[in-house]
């Protein structure tokens, strides 16, 4: 997608999320050709902010689902800067601040699993949002983790809280 972002999420009358705005998308058979720096930037991924278009494929995606629920569990963007220099150099370099360090309240699964989605190198976030909606489920509800299966089978729900929310966001895209 390239631009997943609040704006280019609805949610309908079952609370089922809906990506928007697919301009940016590309085909399975053209990662890695497409324009270099394209997306919002304050959600874009490190690969796409050092304009490596060769690197963006669907866990650019995850790391934009990331920052979508750093804001969920805490009420602001991980990276925020005056100008898009600043920016660009915050989404590269500098690690968002562990969201128990801006709420404690908030549980250690979910902020690992945040800053998971959040990781620099596309290589250490979720392969892709089932994978991730799969770690977020239990965290939400209290349980024990659970593995993570090659191709899970994640229900979709309707939100009774951000990380339930995020949850079905995720399994639906």
């Amino acid at each position: 997608h390239r631009d997943i972002k609040p704006a280019n999420i609805l949610i309908d009358r079952k609370n089922e999320p809906w990506i928007l705005d697919f301009g940016l998308a590309l085909r399975d058979d053209q990662v890695g050709f497409g324009k270099a720096l394209v997306g919002t930037p304050v959600y874009m991924s490190p690969e796409q902010a050092r304009r490596q278009g060769h690197r963006i494929d669907g866990r650019s995606d995850i790391f934009s689902l990331g920052i979508i629920f750093y804001e969920m569990l805490c009420n602001r963007k991980p990276f925020l800067a005056d100008n898009l220099e600043d920016l660009i150099r915050q989404i590269v370099e500098t690690e968002p601040k562990p969201p128990r360090q801006r709420n404690e309240t908030i549980p250690r699964e979910l902020e690992r699993i945040c800053l998971k989605a959040l990781s620099k190198h596309a290589k250490d976030r979720y392969p892709n949002a089932s994978e991730m909606a799969y770690a977020v489920e239990p965290a939400s509800t209290g349980t024990a983790s659970r593995p993570t299966p090659t191709m899970p089978s994640v229900k979709r729900r309707p939100a009774r809280s951000p990380a339930k929310g995020f949850s079905a966001f995720a399994a639906s895209s």
